[in-house]
């Protein structure tokens, strides 16, 4: 017979169950870093710099391209690729940041390029001081229930002597010579040596998309790393740049002809690797829009070249812009790749 701790217990187990159920219902967000885990590329399909990098024993980056996906266009693009249906407001918010590589990879194949020196991540949050007075102060309070703070902070008197004090700073800004720019704090330093405090508050107002640049130095050691170099380059500005032949598609799947209409850039994954998983260490990214592509063809001060024409040396610097917010819940809670 069980005891009557055992019975309280079991009392307890199914309204613990409903609970974690409940709360589980409520998270918006599940990260799933190995779902986001590219397959990497081989060598026949990618470019590569150097050209014997060892993706499988190595840590390096990979840049995959993919078509921009519109985030009001619906659960359905024009070329009748189909992405899963949203099920919460957040997956419904991150269905435009999947990468669709739909025949994009035969134009901008994916890039392999070794770990530059600087690689570093910045996650800024915008935070505002705002100033409100006392019966500002008492106003939000009762906006928010605080019926009862509004005769603590504010009385008839307080409100008359604000009226006044406004009249008084009207009729001053009507004097010739002062120029209509005093406020109430001019006024209260100037006659009784005091001004209206401020009660400064600091607000949340937004988080910031990251951004971020990636610098290469490209040494060719030999032609058929020089030609790699220059197909580098210009598949990271074909990535960028806008596509003046673009077929748009209406919301009647009506065809809107290149020319009257320009196609927004490809998109881009950028991906720290350690072998073929992601790095555990190193920030993930959201897709990302391509934001510039710089060359210099003379980082050592010197203009030189090979017998060619190929330059001795090529800086490369990318930046880019996540397109997508991250949320704190996006961030790894332990050991293991996260954002």
């Amino acid at each position: 017979m069980p005891t009557s701790q055992k019975i309280q217990e079991m009392r307890v187990a199914p309204r613990e169950k409903k609970n974690a159920a409940r709360s589980l219902d409520n998270l918006p967000v599940e990260l799933n870093m190995s779902d986001r885990t590219p397959k990497v590329p081989k060598k026949d399909v990618s470019l590569r710099y150097p050209k014997d990098i060892k993706d499988a024993k190595t840590d390096y980056v990979l840049f995959q391209f993919g078509n921009y996906v519109p985030p009001f266009a619906g659960g359905q693009r024009g070329d009748n690729t189909k992405f899963p249906a949203s099920r919460s407001k957040y997956e419904s918010y991150s269905r435009s940041e999947q990468l669709d590589t739909a025949d994009v990879e035969k134009v901008l194949p994916p890039i392999i390029l070794y770990m530059p020196q600087d690689i570093s991540s910045d996650t800024k949050a915008n935070w505002n001081g705002k100033a409100f007075s006392n019966l500002g102060r008492a106003a939000l309070k009762t906006a928010s229930g605080g019926l009862n703070d509004l005769s603590k902070d504010f009385s008839i008197s307080q409100g008359f002597d604000n009226a006044i004090s406004a009249l008084g700073t009207g009729l001053a800004n009507t004097i010739p010579g002062v120029g209509g720019n005093l406020n109430l704090n001019d006024v209260t330093a100037t006659t009784r040596g005091v001004i209206i405090n401020p009660n400064v508050e600091v607000i949340f107002d937004s988080p910031e998309l990251r951004e971020f640049s990636l610098k290469f130095k490209l040494t060719p050691h030999g032609t058929e790393e020089a030609e790699s170099i220059s197909a580098i380059f210009k598949t990271f500005k074909r990535a960028m740049l806008p596509r003046y032949n673009a077929i748009g598609i209406t919301k009647n799947n009506k065809k809107i002809a290149g020319g009257n209409t320009i196609g927004v850039p490809y998109m881009c994954r950028v991906n720290f690797m350690m072998g073929s998983d992601l790095h555990p260490y190193l920030p993930q990214y959201k897709t990302c829009a391509i934001t510039a592509v710089s060359a210099n063809f003379t980082p050592d001060g010197a203009y030189a070249t090979y017998e060619d024409g190929s330059p001795v040396a090529t800086e490369l610097t990318v930046s880019f812009i996540e397109t997508k917010l991250i949320f704190s819940e996006e961030i790894e809670n332990g050991f293991g790749a996260s954002f």
